[in-house]
């Protein structure tokens, strides 16, 4: 993808985002976003499974999954990055002592190599114009063995057909490409993860789970 469609769609992002962010934690059911609190479960059951001490929490919004973590888990280490400036402030509003917030790029993580147990990422991977950069940056700053679950939406082959060459390209939210779990799969192998699994999680909803080689 060009450089500038890159840019575009980060922008658009960026936009829908901010504007988004002062009522994103409201529970109006009639809210696309009031949605993505049904996905948090299957990302908690799924750190259930693993031991961790260093998380990193990828398109991290107003760090609700981060919040539900630290409660679990109060004395492990958390990092939310998120492109919005907004939604990285009501993160840091929630003063959560084991948590850092900042404002960053998925395709650019700006961290060291070989820093984080787990890297997860939630409802935002299809936002991202190159998804092999999220990719690589996940892969060199976990640790040996590191594990990478990505939880996102998706819909029936036709269906995807229809969002992502009719839909998506006349949106201004920020929406890339809608996936599914093969696209999914063959993303994992190809940036060197061994997949573990990918499997539904409710209603047009994958999570995806995989560890680096």
């Amino acid at each position: 993808m060009e450089k500038s469609k890159t840019k575009d769609y980060k922008e658009l992002s960026r936009v829908e985002f901010n504007r988004e962010a002062h009522k994103f934690d409201q529970n109006n059911l009639m809210d696309i976003y009031n949605m993505c609190k049904h996905d948090y479960p299957y990302i908690l059951k799924k750190l259930e499974e693993e031991t961790f001490e260093k998380l990193l929490d990828v398109g991290c919004g107003t760090g609700n999954v981060i919040t539900l973590l630290h409660e679990k888990y109060p004395s492990r280490s958390y990092t939310g990055i998120d492109l919005s400036e907004e939604m990285i402030k009501v993160a840091k509003s929630k003063e959560i002592s084991s948590a850092f917030f900042m404002n960053g790029d998925s395709e650019n993580l700006p961290f060291k190599n070989e820093q984080f147990d787990v890297v997860i990422c939630t409802e935002s991977f299809h936002h991202y114009p190159n998804p092999g950069a999220f990719f690589d940056g996940a892969q060199r700053v976990l640790k040996a063995g590191g594990r990478l679950i990505i939880l996102d939406v998706t819909t029936w082959k036709v269906f995807r057909w229809i969002e992502n060459r009719l839909f998506l390209p006349n949106m201004n939210m920020g929406d890339v490409h809608i996936y599914g779990r093969g696209e999914m799969e063959n993303l994992y192998k190809k940036h060197g993860f061994k997949l573990e699994s990918c499997e539904s999680a409710g209603m047009m909803r994958f999570i995806c789970c995989g560890r680096k080689m």
